[in-house]
């Protein structure tokens, strides 16, 4: 197996191995944890792998699938990706102001 593109996004390495399959080509996509030293921090990134024979047609219709990714990126992808950052905010400002609240209720 070769690996053909890397990424730090699930949803995207799912769409490609997906959109690989359809095309007839076996893809499949391997996570592997990367750890940071510095920041101490692991994190998943993702590898789309395909078999070395048919390595040639994928990096094809991969780039391809990430010119119309590109020009289309205002589609659901991108708005889900909006909406998961947008909760995440909401959800740290409700710790956050609970929090803050524990903190003055206690002083007081």
């Amino acid at each position: 197996m070769k690996s053909i593109y890397y990424t730090k996004d699930s949803i995207e390495a799912e769409a490609i191995v997906k959109k690989l399959s359809e095309q007839g080509i076996e893809a499949s996509c391997n996570r592997k944890d990367e750890f940071n030293a510095v920041t101490g921090v692991a994190a998943p990134v993702f590898d789309v792998m395909v078999e070395e024979s048919q390595a040639a047609q994928a990096a094809s219709l991969l780039k391809d699938y990430k010119k119309d990714l590109t020009a289309g990126m205002s589609g659901s992808y991108k708005k889900r990706k909006n909406a998961a950052r947008i909760t995440a905010v909401i959800c740290l400002l409700i710790f956050l102001v609970g929090f803050v609240a524990s903190i003055v209720s206690s002083l007081m």
